[in-house]
């Protein structure tokens, strides 16, 4: 009995590895990007120039850019980082008012000078799972999906996650100056965006964790029948 407790003390304290790595890396940008940079249609999305101007690192693994460190590129305001996106398989609801994509990609690119390397070019590469675009009620793309990151960025902001293959993130620009909509193309102006990292578990470390969890209850089962 006391061996199994140990092999599950062991496979517990294996959860601590990079796979389930406690680290957030949250992309922001302000202000406005140059008028007319987002675009769309009933069936694709286009923006470009969206402002990224700083990159925030949070979380217990954390080191780096824990208050923020500045994004700068190309972007024609202020020279910040940018973000991109092409979407696509979008449709529109009259309902809901509501323009519905669920493909194309979401970009960041741009450099971290007061980091070690620095981290310069893709910072996130993504994939659209869904995006969602309201013109009416909150004037807001909402986007989400997968994505790869800059691995001298994560080394930076995080030593000791080692290479992540696949983070999810969560995307959210608000807009002004609209113009079009109700299902007709239409055009209009980012504000500021905030766009969220979170590491995707490893399958191999979600089905030890569900091992272990499995061998808690055996043993606890038993140890009430005695």
């Amino acid at each position: 009995m006391q061996r199994r407790w140990l092999i599950l003390c062991i496979c517990i304290a294996a959860l601590g590895v990079p796979a389930f790595a406690d680290i957030t890396i949250d992309f922001a940008g302000q202000p406005a990007g140059p008028a007319g940079n987002v675009s769309g249609t009933a069936t694709t999305l286009t923006a470009n120039n969206i402002v990224i101007n700083s990159v925030l690192a949070s979380g217990s693994q954390a080191t780096n850019c824990l208050a923020g460190c500045a994004v700068t590129g190309t972007n024609p305001v202020g020279g910040a980082g940018v973000l991109s996106i092409n979407a696509t398989g979008g449709s529109f609801n009259a309902g809901t008012n509501l323009y519905t994509y669920t493909g194309g990609t979401y970009n960041i690119t741009g450099t971290v000078p007061s980091l070690a390397g620095p981290p310069s070019g893709a910072l996130l590469t993504g994939t659209i799972s869904l995006l969602t675009v309201d013109l009416v009620s909150m004037q807001i793309i909402l986007a989400r999906g997968t994505d790869t990151k800059n691995q001298t960025l994560v080394n930076d902001v995080c030593p000791t996650c080692g290479i992540i293959p696949l983070w999810n993130f969560s995307g959210t620009t608000h807009l002004q100056g609209i113009s079009g909509g109700g299902g007709a193309a239409y055009t209009a102006t980012s504000i500021s965006t905030d766009v969220l990292n979170t590491p995707v578990p490893e399958p191999t470390s979600v089905l030890l964790l569900g091992s272990v969890l499995v061998g808690v209850t055996q043993l606890v089962r038993r140890r009430a029948k005695a």
